[in-house]
């Protein structure tokens, strides 16, 4: 009786054992698990944050060559007096 409650004392602790191993083992992918999933979310955020500056982007120097093109026209009749004025002096 001795030998068979040593031997369930010693099933009992390699249970307990390959219990923590498991446990441990399924923390480990989960910690794994979630340190992947939180990269691929600041992969996409990052994604979509140089998606929208570039569209930013776009907006802003399409705006700048709009008001570069008005005021090169505003200057076109600047330019034209100039000339004339240039002619009528020499």
């Amino acid at each position: 009786m001795l030998a068979d409650y040593g031997k369930m004392v010693k099933k009992l602790d390699a249970d307990l054992v390959k219990e923590r191993e498991d446990q441990t083992s399924t923390l480990e992918q989960k910690l794994r698990d979630r340190k992947q999933k939180r990269l691929r979310e600041i992969e996409v955020a990052r994604k979509e944050k140089e998606v929208l500056l570039n569209a930013e982007t776009v907006k802003t120097t399409s705006k700048l060559n709009t008001e570069m093109k008005q005021i090169e026209s505003l200057l076109d009749p600047i330019k034209d007096e100039e000339d004339r004025m240039a002619m009528i002096l020499a």
